[in-house]
């Protein structure tokens, strides 16, 4: 009732080729990624290469104005905001005033 036949064996070449085809595209995905995190061409990290011992270091630099002699009554804007920034001042300088009054500074 049923026939069994051996399946037609392909060349051992063809098999090489076939398999080296499919292993092509996924390769050169993973060079052209390592390439680019190295600096190579296509690109490469801001700021450098990546050094092991620079991981989790910010590059952020902090630049400090020299004083400009502007002072706060000095700048224009809204009433509103510079009232609510003179109260956390006040706030921070005198807390126990507003301590009396039931306001508590986050201890975080």
């Amino acid at each position: 009732p049923f026939s069994v036949q051996q399946a037609p064996t392909t060349p051992l070449l063809q098999q090489l080729f076939g398999t080296l085809l499919n292993l092509a595209f996924p390769l050169f995905l993973l060079a052209s990624f390592v390439a680019s995190r190295q600096g190579g061409p296509g690109g490469g990290m801001p700021g450098g290469g990546m050094n092991p011992m620079n991981i989790g270091k910010s590059k952020a630099v902090l630049e400090m104005e020299p004083s400009t002699g502007v002072k706060f009554a000095d700048v224009a804007g809204c009433e509103g905001s510079k009232l609510e920034l003179a109260e956390v001042v006040e706030f921070l300088t005198n807390p126990g005033k507003y301590e009396k009054l039931g306001a508590l500074a986050d201890r975080k």
